[in-house]
């Protein structure tokens, strides 16, 4: 959004150069600290970046750490819903896919590879 916004204003392209790694890997099955071995043990003992940030946020005075905490549990509750219902929904496909009839050929007669 601050690069669009800017661009509506100046006129002119922004570069964003941002540096970044995910705490837990590029893939599940990756164990990060093979691939990567001096970044990620530094990486596992600093806190993650949401807790960084409501400490910021609570140490300037926009809000109480309540309010944080708050904040994370409905973000939390928010993706166990959706994974949830992620679930719900693969199980009930893997259950048409399951319980569908076998379709037959329009010619009972044709010859089926």
């Amino acid at each position: 959004a601050l690069a669009f916004a800017y661009r509506a204003r100046f006129g002119a392209d922004v570069l964003i150069d941002l540096i970044g790694y995910r705490r837990l890997g590029h893939a599940e099955q990756e164990e990060p600290a093979l691939s990567s071995p001096g970044l990620y043990p530094m990486a596992a003992r600093r806190p993650p970046v949401a807790t960084l940030l409501g400490e910021a946020m609570v140490a300037d005075g926009l809000c109480s750490a309540s309010e944080i905490a708050q904040h994370l549990e409905s973000r939390r509750a928010a993706v166990d819903h959706g994974l949830l219902l992620s679930a719900q929904a693969g199980a009930a496909a893997a259950h048409r896919r399951v319980t569908a009839q076998p379709q037959r050929p329009a010619d009972s007669h044709a010859a089926t590879f």
